[in-house]
């Protein structure tokens, strides 16, 4: 036990230090790789927190996709002659953070008990045996709606950017095309393996996402003909699958008389088929992210 809160106190100093390192850095390649060593650690803190399935998420997509996406910025400003901008002030963050944390302290503190009880109660009506799946699309299943719209809208806002420019015309080694045949296919078997795993363990649609948007990311870093190269034809209806799907099933439970809430005999099929086409969604909008605007066509070259 002593060893656990010396760890757990030493993880809580090195997040703290980190950060303010990630603000500080004077040069913006240090501050991206700090912020990805940050998203590892928060990574870790969930799991101390016994949270894995927000760990999931924060390691997929706060550290590994968001720090390519920040490494791709920093490449297009270089490329692009930007100049540095001046540090910025960081006590005005920080007295925010510390109001921030104050009043999420205080709430924490006054909420009312734990509500593992209820929803252990109820899980067995959510079609689902595990209780963070059951909380997103069935319990608070409106908020997930929500999010999905939102990265969708993020997606719509990218797309309406200038055409992606095709990479440079640079040739892969052995080594990269070795490691992306090995390492692409174990990613769309390990998404799979997310998806379907979250109707009962730590894993789901954003995880699963993210992991199929690294595969599309390894693509476009190593010049592969991948996902981005080829015409977007498809991938339009793949960027608003979840959301229609999700739309759908809202619309089709209204006109039952219970709007999100999926019938007992069927739950479980209704969330695994809206997680699916969720996760579809998040892979190519987090793609699309990463490249910075529409994907190139034949004609576009």
């Amino acid at each position: 036990m002593a060893a656990l809160i010396a760890f757990d106190g030493l993880l809580a100093a090195t997040l703290a230090a980190v950060a303010w390192a990630t603000l500080a850095g004077a040069g913006r390649f240090r501050s991206v790789v700090l912020f990805v060593v940050y998203g590892l650690l928060v990574a870790v803190a969930w799991v101390r927190l016994g949270a894995l399935d927000l760990a999931l998420a924060e390691a997929a997509i706060g550290a590994g996709v968001t720090g390519a996406l920040l490494m791709a910025a920093l490449d297009r400003l270089r490329r692009t002659g930007d100049t540095p901008a001046p540090a910025p002030r960081l006590w005005p963050a920080v007295a925010v953070a510390a109001v921030v944390a104050a009043v999420g302290t205080a709430a924490l503190l006054a909420r009312p008990p734990a509500m593992g009880p209820p929803v252990a109660d109820n899980l067995p009506a959510s079609g689902v045996s595990h209780p963070v799946t059951a909380v997103l699309l069935a319990f608070r299943a409106y908020d997930t709606l929500l999010e999905i719209a939102v990265l969708l809208a993020a997606g719509v806002a990218v797309h309406t950017i200038a055409p992606v420019p095709h990479p440079p015309a640079t040739e892969a080694g052995d080594l990269q095309r070795s490691l992306l045949r090995l390492v692409a296919p174990f990613l769309v078997v390990l998404a799979v393996y997310l998806l379907w795993r979250g109707s009962h363990a730590p894993g789901g649609a954003f995880q699963a996402g993210a992991v199929l948007a690294a595969a599309s990311i390894f693509h476009q870093l190593t010049h592969f003909p991948g996902p981005l190269d080829r015409p977007a034809a498809w991938q339009r209806p793949g960027a608003v699958a979840g959301l229609g799907v999700f739309v759908a099933a809202a619309l089709v439970t209204l006109a039952m008389g219970m709007p999100l809430a999926w019938p007992a005999a069927w739950a479980k099929a209704w969330i695994l088929a809206i997680e699916a086409a969720a996760a579809l969604s998040i892979a190519v909008l987090l793609s699309q992210l990463f490249a910075g605007g529409r994907p190139v066509t034949g004609g576009q070259r």
